[in-house]
């Protein structure tokens, strides 16, 4: 069975998502919706980055991010995932994506995401 959102509908949820403060965060496991906090990541300089949502070019059906984000003078950790919240430091976490591989950082190191490489597609 094949299942399909309407394009107003994709449009409402995008539109939404957009206009929300959003805040993206890491993770050494796949969040648990239980509690998702309880895989991020914590230690050195580590805190959530202000996220900012646009469409991508020719699309409404698809949203990026516009800024680069980064993390810098992280702990060891190996990262897996990158979440979305809706708070810098509590909140809920909206929506989140496994790494196509992990990504081991070293003590002090650092992790980037550029502009237009997170997506979240309907």
């Amino acid at each position: 069975m094949a299942s399909v959102i309407n394009d107003p509908l994709v449009t409402k949820w995008l539109d939404a998502l957009k206009a929300i403060p959003g805040f993206a965060s890491l993770h050494y496991e796949i969040p648990d919706p239980a509690d998702p906090e309880a895989s991020e990541v914590t230690g050195g300089s580590y805190a959530r980055s202000s996220l900012k949502w646009d469409y991508v070019d020719n699309s409404t059906r698809a949203l990026w991010n516009i800024e680069d984000l980064a993390w810098l003078n992280l702990e060891t950790v190996t990262i897996v995932a990158v979440g979305v919240w809706d708070d810098p430091t509590k909140g809920k976490l909206l929506l989140w994506a496994v790494l196509d591989e992990p990504i081991p950082i070293a003590d002090r190191g650092s992790y980037q995401v550029g502009a237009h490489q997170l997506f979240v597609t309907l």
